[in-house]
């Protein structure tokens, strides 16, 4: 996931250090200095291209900025989250077997014709 507020503030920081203002640099991207200034205060998204554009305008790698930015998980951290979800998943399913279970008893102990109407009751709320 993209830290996207703090990238914001290191293309601000990039910008300042090369001396150049949002005017100027709104100029060289061909984008009016409001518009360039509301995407760099992140109240308008950046386009990929608008991305490319500004880096090559601040002779900066792209890619370094946004390794910068990108949380880095490892595959034990994947394997520990996949598990948690498996985990979740087999619960919800003994959960439902569970409910599903008391609902035929409770069928069973409402007696003939009750199944009909519990249907009824059961799908009108799905």
């Amino acid at each position: 996931m993209l830290h996207y507020a703090s990238f914001l503030a290191d293309l601000k920081e990039i910008r300042k250090q090369k001396n150049m203002s949002q005017e100027h640099l709104a100029l060289k991207i061909r984008l009016g200095r409001d518009a360039y200034r509301k995407m760099e205060a992140g109240h308008s998204p950046i386009s990929l291209e608008r991305l490319i554009d500004i880096c090559a305008v601040l002779k900066v790698d792209l890619r370094d900025l946004l390794d910068q930015h990108l949380d880095t998980k490892s595959a034990a951290d994947y394997e520990v989250e996949i598990q948690r979800l498996n985990d979740g998943i087999r619960d919800l399913r003994m959960e439902r077997e569970r409910l599903w279970n008391l609902i035929n008893k409770l069928v069973q102990l409402l007696g003939p014709g009750s199944n009909d109407k519990l249907q009824e009751i059961l799908y009108r709320r799905v």
